[in-house]
């Protein structure tokens, strides 16, 4: 019987502790780079891609955000401080194809939100 007991007790207690321990996620709203954009090379083995965004409401607290191309290793660009919103930032990326940016708030090292875009570019860009 205390087998019962104890599953009886754990059902209404699981999704309290859900409750308790999730945390709101904070949505990150990249403004650029937008998907198939093209930022012009600087050098011949890359440039800079344009990071620029912002959260919905002031942050509340010190705040990383971070980036990274196509899976690679997650690099600091940008801060926000508290009553912050918006940042923008650059990030080093190779010439050539079509590479995904993956960019994320942090608060300590708890991912509060994130955002992917698919398609970025660095290389040439004519204006005609």
């Amino acid at each position: 019987m205390p087998t019962n007991r104890i599953a009886l007790l754990l059902s209404f207690l699981g999704p309290l502790a859900g409750a308790c321990a999730a945390v709101e996620p904070l949505p990150l709203v990249l403004e650029q780079p937008v998907d198939y954009q093209v930022f012009q090379r600087s050098h011949a083995e890359g440039g800079r891609i344009r990071v620029a965004g912002k959260l919905p409401e002031p942050a509340t607290e010190a705040l990383a955000i971070q980036a990274r191309i196509d899976a690679g290793e997650w690099g600091a660009i940008a801060a926000l401080g508290e009553g912050e919103v918006e940042f923008v930032a650059s990030l080093e990326a190779p010439a050539g194809g079509w590479f995904e940016l993956e960019a994320r708030v942090l608060s300590g090292d708890r991912v509060m939100g994130a955002q992917v875009v698919e398609h970025v570019g660095v290389g040439e860009v004519f204006v005609i």
